[in-house]
């Protein structure tokens, strides 16, 4: 783990890059959805759900196969909300099934895309949370706990999930301890459990 990776300098300093320990990396990380997010919208611009106006932006942003083979499997179901919330099943299980660190080109989009499906479905996305949190240590147990970046968009998403979530999971709290268990306690790397407490 003794192993420096050259990063973009954030701190003071005529270097432009420096070479900064995986413990260094994760102590720079910032999951704050709050300060981050900026003005908030109500309704989603030029799109009729949120979901289809993330979409629209990542598929301009990206173009790793595995993404490209998500938009061709969701575009026909995401046009309107109405029709995203009919498809919700199927385009849920297309967002699972692209977690997998095989694709880790395609990672960041789809955890944008899961964190917008929770923002239009709201109470209707409840029972998606255990699989997806699940999903989520999946990602870091299979080796993305030593990817900095991965690390700060999975618990981004997961702030995004709770943020837009709040009203229902405070009333199932019982749910959230029992989903996020498994990172909060028995994760093996203590900054794991820090950042899901």
């Amino acid at each position: 783990m003794g192993k420096s990776v050259k990063v973009l300098n954030k701190g003071a300093g005529k270097n432009r890059f420096v070479f900064q320990s995986f413990t260094q990396r994760l102590a720079g990380i910032n999951v704050n959805v709050y300060r981050r997010l900026g003005e908030t919208n109500a309704t989603p611009t030029g799109a009729d759900s949120f979901f289809h106006q993330e979409l629209l932006l990542w598929q301009e942003l990206n173009l790793a196969a595995d993404f490209n083979s998500l938009v061709s499997e969701v575009t026909r179901y995401v046009q309107t909300l109405p029709q995203l919330l009919h498809h919700k099943d199927k385009v849920a299980q297309a967002l699972l099934t692209r977690l997998k660190l095989t694709a880790i080109l395609s990672l960041e989009p789809v955890l944008a895309l899961i964190a917008a499906l929770a923002r239009d479905l709201r109470d209707e996305f409840l029972p998606y949370v255990p699989s997806v949190l699940g999903a989520y240590g999946r990602l870091l147990e299979e080796g993305g706990e030593r990817e900095t970046e991965l690390v700060e968009q999975l618990f981004a998403s997961t702030c995004y999930l709770f943020k837009f979530l709040r009203k229902s999971l405070c009333l199932q709290i019982p749910l959230v301890l029992r989903c996020t268990y498994g990172l909060r306690v028995l994760h093996k790397r203590p900054e794991i459990r820090r950042f899901a407490c």
